[in-house]
């Protein structure tokens, strides 16, 4: 079978590109959401027991949060581009090079 004569539909390619958006928005809102909850918990069982809340877990529910934000970005903006052949060179060159 010859791979290079044989193309993707279009609406395939737009329903994979809406797909993973929205795939992307819903862990994007669990994360957050479940952040959010457990600094929300932590405060709640400081202020039950007369404590303050320690700001070294809540800077790493946060940091960790937005780790995993900013590490999935790349992924987000390369994979459409390489399904309409915006860009050459696979996506896990890109990812792999961007880390080094």
């Amino acid at each position: 079978v010859n791979h290079a004569l044989t193309t993707t539909p279009a609406w395939f390619m737009w329903f994979q590109y809406i797909f993973g958006h929205i795939a992307f928005l819903v862990v994007l809102a669990i994360l957050i959401a479940t952040s959010a909850l457990l600094v929300c918990r932590a405060r709640q069982a400081a202020l039950r027991h007369r404590e303050c809340v320690r700001w070294q877990g809540m800077l790493t529910v946060i940091l960790t949060t937005g780790v995993f934000l900013v590490s999935y970005l790349p992924d987000m903006i390369l994979h459409p581009l390489q399904n309409w052949k915006v860009i050459s060179a696979p996506v896990s060159l890109l990812r792999a090079a961007s880390f080094f």
